[in-house]
């Protein structure tokens, strides 16, 4: 378990990600790939209807590109983080090019971005956090999964947060789908439904990772760091088998 500010010695900190919080009450929502035009505001009144913040673990690309979204999540309360600049696998990069992307992503996001990284695709193995640590961020994966990249169904959305969502879980959601295996994936209509519905049914509080780190442990796990090398073909067929998102 690791609280946010204590010291760590290096051989913790290079093979854990942060997947979840001790807390009774209280979850931490977080979004991927964004910000995107259309649904990223969406995705903020939601949340401001229900009293709701969360992290957007943001692309530098896209960043870049909506410049005047990013300060909309901030000016109602919620959080952006770093989710490298343009989505590779860092499981399939070099050490300077995974250094080099969150860098990048950083400059980007400008000096209101927080010390957290998320990987994309959630691939953290070979030393991406320890690389990560290097640039002060702490590697932040999840504990609850809506699946919103694979089905368009909110019906299907909503039952799978109900069920895994629990007081202390990360819960991972996208404003914007960078990667699918179908393009109809990249309509956010069924996951907003859901997350309404599910905000407005719930009791728990739904905070910012920063909100939780000043409250709560946070709790570590050794998550992708044992991908075997023998699979990285597949992993590379995998990665070149989606369908990317244009800006």
């Amino acid at each position: 378990m690791y609280s946010k500010g204590m010291s760590s010695p290096m051989s913790w900190f290079r093979r854990k990600v942060i997947v979840s919080f001790k807390s009774n009450d209280s979850v931490a929502l977080t979004f991927d790939d964004g910000p995107d035009p259309h649904h990223t505001p969406q995705v903020i009144d939601i949340l401001q209807k229900h009293n709701a913040r969360a992290t957007f673990f943001t692309l530098g690309r896209q960043a870049e590109l909506y410049p005047r979204i990013v300060q909309q999540i901030l000016s109602t309360g919620s959080e952006i983080a770093n989710h490298s600049y343009s989505h590779p696998s860092f499981s399939l990069i070099s050490n300077a090019e995974r250094l080099a992307e969150l860098k990048k992503c950083r400059s980007a996001i400008g000096t209101s971005g927080k010390r957290y990284f998320r990987p994309p695709f959630g691939h953290a193995s070979c030393g991406t956090p320890f690389w990560a640590s290097l640039l002060n961020y702490d590697t932040i994966c999840w504990s609850a999964d809506a699946r919103d990249w694979e089905t368009d169904d909110p019906n299907a959305m909503l039952q799978l947060l109900e069920t895994n969502v629990l007081p202390g879980s990360i819960v991972l959601l996208h404003d914007r789908i960078e990667t699918a295996r179908d393009a109809k994936f990249f309509e956010r209509q069924g996951m907003l439904e859901a997350l309404d519905r599910f905000l407005g049914n719930s009791v728990l509080s739904f905070k910012t990772l920063s909100e939780m780190f000043a409250s709560y442990e946070a709790i570590e796990s050794d998550w992708d760091r044992h991908f075997p090398k023998n699979k990285r073909y597949l992993r590379e067929q995998d990665m070149q088998d989606l369908i990317r998102n244009s800006p």
